[in-house]
């Protein structure tokens, strides 16, 4: 086995079943992987409401405002897509019926 970070390079004999092919193992890490884009997502939220009252509380021209809320705007994107993306996927492979 090698590793490098979340990333493992695994090697066995032919015929053997592959890692991560069940659909318990597939819906373990979908959960894992929304449960960390939610908690980004709850922290860009948190800090951009934070940073935007902090800036209308101070006075700072709209230009900076707007620069804060755009920086804010492309953070959500990069933590809420992800997370969508994750909770369909779960939704898939626990109700694969109902997705299609």
């Amino acid at each position: 086995m090698l590793s490098y970070g979340h990333i493992h390079f695994f090697r066995a004999a032919p015929g053997t079943t592959p890692v991560h092919t069940s659909i318990e193992s597939r819906v373990e890490e979908a959960v894992s992987n929304r449960t960390m884009f939610l908690r980004y997502t709850a922290v860009v939220i948190v800090l951009l409401a934070l940073a935007l009252l902090g800036l209308a509380a101070a006075g700072w021209p709209l230009v900076i405002t707007m620069v804060v809320t755009a920086l804010g705007a492309v953070a959500l994107v990069y933590t809420t897509f992800p997370l969508v993306g994750y909770s369909r996927r779960l939704r898939q492979l626990r109700h694969p019926v109902l997705s299609e």
